[in-house]
């Protein structure tokens, strides 16, 4: 009876024994030394240029090389995927995102020597290829890299979009692209109808650019404030230098969205002034300069082909 207790005893101790190995093979195991992460706002309107963070730290002070950086963005029948290097230099799809390297403390360039496991001919040689054992090159190693992203979401429509991304890593023998474990939501409401007032302050503040074509009545409104602003392009014919004679001969009234807004209008064979501006059309300059555009003018420009405009014979 006692033999039999011992024995099963034996069994009991080897069976604790056999599972504490394997729990410690477990824990062993290899696992990233490579956090990545992103943060970015939950809700932002269509036009609006949203700004998010994407960064990556090396948790056990490895010292991994990195090819470039890839951030896939989706949404309703929407897919980008940017390729970009460690100092922020874009390398494809990179359209309508401006890039930056906010935090470098890992010393990463787009041609960083920093070969992984096998490579002996650097310094900075990693042992581990990022897989979790500890094997930095350098205890002082720094290891955060923070990059910062623009996207301009004019154009987009509205809905949910995700954004994922990852780190591509090779060696003399080895690859390994590092990814975000969960990527980031982002809501893009409707967009925002701006103000009178906000679209004086977005011409001050440069936000709303105008291009007027040389005698052809095309221009272009550039609108970076994240809002829609009603306004409009006028054409004056010039009879004289003064203004308050000029007489309206064509205008269109136009929504000014986030990013590019195209407005053409007629031209007349003689001398203008063509107006490009926030709000209302000015039928009549008579009462000029007690009414003008003023500080609501994106842009204007004297143009034509010959002399002044014929005065009308109602005028003369």
């Amino acid at each position: 009876m006692t033999q039999m207790y011992r024995s099963g005893k034996h069994e009991l101790t080897s069976a604790i024994f056999a599972v504490l190995v394997v729990a410690l093979l477990v824990l062993a195991s290899p696992v990233s030394a490579v956090d990545l992460s992103a943060s970015l706002p939950a809700n932002a309107a269509v036009g609006e240029s949203v700004e998010f963070k994407l960064g990556l730290d090396l948790k056990n002070k490895e010292n991994i090389p990195i090819d470039n950086i890839v951030v896939d963005i989706t949404g309703p029948g929407f897919t980008q995927t940017c390729t970009f290097q460690p100092d922020g230099t874009p390398v494809s799809g990179c359209e309508n995102l401006v890039l930056s390297v906010k935090k470098n403390e890992a010393d990463f360039t787009n041609s960083d020597n920093r070969f992984g496991k096998g490579w002996n001919g650097a310094a900075n040689v990693n042992t581990s290829f990022g897989y979790g054992y500890g094997f930095g090159f350098k205890q002082a190693v720094n290891t955060e890299l923070v990059w910062g992203i623009t996207w301009n979401t004019a154009g987009r429509a509205a809905g949910d979009y995700n954004v994922a991304y990852r780190v591509r890593s090779s060696s003399q023998e080895a690859e390994r692209d590092f990814v975000l474990k969960e990527p980031k939501k982002i809501k893009l409401q409707g967009e925002k109808k701006g103000t009178l007032e906000e679209c004086r302050q977005a011409i001050k503040d440069g936000k709303l650019k105008g291009t007027i074509a040389p005698y052809k009545g095309d221009v272009i409104v550039t609108n970076t404030a994240g809002k829609t602003f009603d306004g409009g392009v006028a054409v004056y014919n010039k009879y004289d230098e003064n203004i308050s004679n000029q007489i309206l001969f064509d205008s269109k009234n136009a929504n000014f969205k986030p990013g590019d807004t195209e407005v053409k209008v007629k031209v007349p064979a003689c001398l203008y002034q063509i107006d490009v501006y926030c709000g209302d059309t000015l039928e009549s300059l008579k009462e000029y300069p007690k009414v003008q555009y003023g500080d609501r003018k994106i842009k204007w420009s004297h143009q034509g082909i010959g002399t002044y405009c014929a005065v009308p014979k109602k005028n003369k």
